[in-house]
């Protein structure tokens, strides 16, 4: 089987002498792995953080597969003089690599990845990244209105519980038990414990 279509590197590792290990993030198929031929060796060596064409072929879907990069941008190239921009970057990556399976289709990951990198992220821009990861993985997070009596302002707290919004009203009497609005990424990283059958990842604390 093959699969033409657009990606990101997300990871890469050798594999013998000449050879690289890739996982990319992909428009159409989520997050492909295989191996580049020759790719240690190449004067065109592929690098993380690239984006550009990806051919992803295999004799059976259950395969490793091989995978042919064609790069176009590397998105890399201006976070890297940064030690906060990269250190974002990094944590994405991981977090894509550790939540999203492998071959399923998260195109709204995909853009909203390839919007984070093409500027120059801070740390609201990456944590409204992440929430848009949450919510592709199955967990929306409600700031639309207040989960115990349905207004609409005045919304200053989350509950841990439901990842609904509390207005001020309603939050005066369980102030400690809510988290307060905006999220930070202790509070983001908690929603993410919940689907979690591991740590988080360690690049993530680097984030300041």
């Amino acid at each position: 089987m093959q699969i033409e279509t657009n990606g990101i590197i997300i990871g890469l590792r050798n594999y013998g002498e000449r050879a690289l290990i890739a996982k990319v993030l992909t428009q159409s198929h989520g997050v492909l792995a295989g191996i580049i031929r020759g790719g240690q060796t190449s004067k065109r060596r592929p690098m993380t953080g690239m984006q550009g064409e990806v051919v992803w072929s295999a004799r059976l879907e259950s395969h490793l597969g091989a995978i042919r990069f064609v790069a176009g941008r590397n998105l890399a190239a201006m976070l890297m003089n940064n030690e906060d921009t990269l250190a974002i970057m990094n944590s994405a990556f991981a977090m894509i690599a550790d939540f999203l399976p492998e071959r399923e289709a998260h195109e709204d990951v995909y853009f909203a990845t390839l919007k984070l990198l093409a500027g120059n992220p801070g740390v609201e821009d990456y944590l409204k990244w992440e929430t848009e990861l949450l919510a592709s993985i199955g967990y929306s997070l409600d700031f639309s209105k207040c989960g115990g009596c349905g207004v609409f302002k005045d919304l200053t707290h989350l509950s841990p519980k439901t990842g609904r919004a509390v207005c001020a009203a309603c939050a005066e009497p369980y102030k400690d038990k809510l988290f307060a609005l905006p999220l930070g990424i202790d509070q983001l990283g908690h929603f993410f414990g919940m689907f979690a059958v591991k740590k988080l990842p360690v690049v993530r604390s680097r984030i300041l």
